[in-house]
């Protein structure tokens, strides 16, 4: 699966990552790649009234990975752990 990942940032001020298309598959992907590229302990992921989310620490940052019907988002607390994700997510399998 190919995504388009663009950083940007959500109202509460934490650094994020969209993703395109939008799709519950690549919410699945990106747990995997995340916990494989990085080791990290994923979070439970809990499903909401409109789609998943799971929520992790990612090199010291709080992070949150959401897909709604909406939207694919990968947030940081942190923007200096976002844009390192991002260029890493630029060069992965995934990139367009």
């Amino acid at each position: 699966m190919r995504l388009n990942f663009t950083a940007d940032q959500w109202a509460n001020g934490w650094a994020s990552i969209e993703m395109l298309p939008v799709d519950e598959q690549a919410f699945g992907l990106m747990v995997q790649w995340i916990s494989y590229h990085y080791g990290a302990t994923i979070g439970p992921i809990v499903d909401s009234i409109d789609g998943y989310f799971t929520d992790f620490v990612l090199m010291g940052s709080r992070a949150i990975l959401s897909v709604d019907a909406w939207s694919l988002s990968l947030a940081f607390e942190l923007e200096e752990v976002r844009d390192r994700v991002l260029a890493d997510l630029e060069n992965s399998e995934f990139a367009v």
